[in-house]
């Protein structure tokens, strides 16, 4: 459940930040897609953790979600922690 939640949290961080920076500055559509297409993927520090044991393994991957929304960006992440004791 937490995991969720963490989620969840991320989703809304996301996008009360575009709103923030559409306060601050001129941010255009085409600037919001590129970087929704950049956080699009899975992501993994499985190389780094095995070569620093200060860095866990951990995988993150990210979905655009709700694509009918116009003028809206979200992503979905979920993240995944893997610990050796």
């Amino acid at each position: 459940m937490k995991g969720k939640g963490l989620a969840l949290a991320c989703m809304l961080g996301f996008k009360l930040q575009i709103h923030f920076v559409n306060a601050q500055a001129k941010v255009f559509k085409s600037d919001v897609n590129q970087l929704v297409q950049i956080m699009s993927g899975a992501f993994s520090s499985e190389a780094q953790s095995k070569t620093d044991s200060a860095f866990f393994n951990i995988s993150l991957k990210m979905k655009p979600i709700w694509t009918n929304k116009k003028g809206e960006n979200w992503l979905y992440i979920a993240n995944v922690e893997q610990r050796v004791t």
